[in-house]
């Protein structure tokens, strides 16, 4: 049962972290994770957008997995921030999905001036989708605001440039 179901089901309000403690969201987070990651692959065998859709898909997915994957490893560790930081990648890459369909609506919206087809832009609405969330996500977690003024539990020392 998820979280959000068992917070609704018990009827408690507020936040979820009362309801579901982290270390039962991290051992569902993982391994559904993985599920998703390699189904993936699996969806990408027939595209409608050409070689383009899968070489994203196959890309930022491989990049979600790796991820997820230091994330876990981190958290074997026991190093929270830099678990808590691939982590956020993952998620990140992950929410390129979302990303992706109001771009999708854009080059639907201007097919009729652009005379796109479907399998001509979907392919493009996924590198363009993933990508922004990949490149917003860099920018913010290398942003010198950030390097100065590091959380509490971070491991690295105040002004260290080194990004993991």
């Amino acid at each position: 049962m998820s979280c959000s179901a068992f917070a609704e089901r018990s009827g408690k309000r507020g936040s979820l972290c009362a309801v579901c403690p982290s270390s039962v969201a991290g051992t569902h987070l993982f391994p559904l994770g993985a599920i998703v990651g390699i189904t993936a692959y699996a969806m990408s065998t027939y595209s409608i957008g050409g070689w383009t859709e899968p070489s994203a898909v196959f890309l930022f997915d491989t990049l979600f997995l790796l991820c997820l994957a230091r994330a876990w490893w981190h958290g074997q560790r026991n190093e929270p921030a830099l678990k808590r930081r691939w982590l956020l990648r993952s998620i990140a890459i992950l929410l390129g999905i979302a990303t992706t369909r109001p771009v999708m609506a854009l080059f639907f919206a201007s097919s009729p001036a652009t005379h796109l087809v479907p399998s001509q832009f979907f392919g493009i609405a996924f590198w363009i989708g993933f990508s922004i969330n990949v490149l917003v996500f860099e920018l913010w977690v290398r942003s010198p605001d950030r390097r100065l003024h590091p959380t509490p539990t971070d491991a690295r020392p105040y002004g260290s440039s080194s990004i993991q």
